[in-house]
């Protein structure tokens, strides 16, 4: 229940790139297979015994834990999500993703048992759809009894379906509140420093005296900002130019991909930020794990302002205002994953 799929998580993330990384992964799957693939093209039993193949002799996976896993597959897109990330991480997976875990997977079952318990004839199956575990302020008992509502409308009342009011603030906080959880475990994990503050809220979008800035400008102004860089200019001619054409690498084609880059109108590669972090950070990861966030809320950004204005939200500002109410969710976080870490055995 508004919970974004992993698939269109990794299409927000990654978008068809990376090819060299899966070409190191999967060795056995020739070249145009790995690209129907990254297209979205489900792969047949032939390309699945590769891929397995591949994993196995990459030591990713034994091939029992391969069969296990493919064998438990739930149909919870979430729940075979994480279960495989443990398998894939083993030893080096940190514990307190499970805070994550547990929120994510709680929120995905809600709508499956619901259904089943409907499908099965329980007269009180509507009850299970309230058990997502989120706090009324993300999700509203009145908008689930609204969703219900409207499913159980007479098919003449169909063609006047009105999403209840509030949909755009439930899907967005639902998403973000999910993404604080992850980030409040990943701050705790042993993958950062002790010291390590939030930050992922530097990334939201905000008004600046009245002008937009979208999360890949205020990614790239940090990024200039940590390397003594003032202008566009100068960041164009100190970068790489081999994300455009040879033929049109100069200065001025340079200057206008960073642009592009820089309003959100489309992403820097990934293969292209590791070039950036190997020249400017010595290959560190942190200036990856920004731009991934960075990444990932610009598209959301886009998605939502192309498509659920004025559907969901009435204008700009009220999806701005949304997405500003992320700090408190980093707030709720902190407090809920102490109590959960006190309740748990850590032994």
């Amino acid at each position: 229940m508004y919970l974004l799929p992993p698939d269109v998580l990794n299409t927000m993330l990654c978008s068809g790139e990376f090819k060299s990384f899966l070409k190191e992964m999967l060795p056995s799957v020739p070249d145009r297979t790995r690209s129907r693939l990254l297209a979205g093209q489900n792969p047949s039993p032939k390309t699945r015994k590769a891929i397995f193949d591949s994993l196995v002799s990459a030591r990713f996976l034994s091939g029992d834990e391969l069969f296990s896993w493919l064998e438990a597959q739930t149909g919870r897109p979430w729940t075979d999500a994480i279960t495989g990330l443990k398998k894939g991480m083993r030893r080096f997976y940190p514990g307190t993703f499970d805070y994550a875990g547990e929120i994510i997977t709680r929120i995905e079952e809600v709508s499956f048992t619901a259904i089943q318990a409907k499908q099965n004839g329980e007269p009180d199956w509507r009850k299970h759809a309230f058990n997502t575990g989120l706090p009324e302020e993300v999700m509203p008992t009145s908008h689930v009894e609204a969703l219900f509502n409207l499913a159980e409308q007479q098919p003449a009342e169909k063609r006047k379906r009105v999403v209840p009011a509030d949909t755009g603030e439930v899907l967005l906080r639902t998403n973000l509140f999910v993404l604080s959880a992850i980030e409040v475990s990943f701050q705790h994990s042993d993958l950062t420093p002790n010291d390590m503050p939030l930050w992922v809220h530097k990334f939201i979008p905000y008004y600046r005296e009245n002008k937009l800035i979208n999360p890949m400008r205020e990614f790239f102004e940090t990024l200039m900002d940590k390397i003594n860089i003032t202008s566009i200019a100068e960041l164009a001619r100190r970068l790489h130019p081999f994300s455009i054409p040879k033929q049109q690498a100069d200065d001025a084609n340079q200057k206008r991909q960073i642009y592009r880059w820089i309003k959100g109108e489309v992403p820097l590669s990934w293969e292209y930020m590791h070039s950036i972090s190997d020249i400017f950070f010595d290959g560190q990861e942190g200036p990856l794990y920004s731009y991934g966030v960075a990444r990932f809320l610009q598209a959301l950004f886009n998605e939502l302002q192309k498509n659920a204005i004025p559907n969901i939200f009435t204008d700009e500002s009220e999806l701005v205002r949304t997405f500003q109410e992320y700090p408190a969710w980093q707030v709720y976080h902190q407090k809920e994953f102490e109590n959960w870490s006190a309740a748990k055995d850590w032994t």
